[in-house]
């Protein structure tokens, strides 16, 4: 995977990530074990 594709896949991933985290927020104990999975 070259660099520019590592770009272009982090920046909806965090975006997508962030979706997450603002709609999941009830689901807490989801979203913490998707962490590890994205980092």
């Amino acid at each position: 995977m070259q660099a520019s594709d590592c770009n272009s896949l982090r920046l909806p991933i965090l975006t997508g990530f962030s979706c997450v985290l603002n709609q999941g927020t009830a689901n807490g104990e989801r979203v913490w074990a998707l962490l590890p999975v994205t980092v």
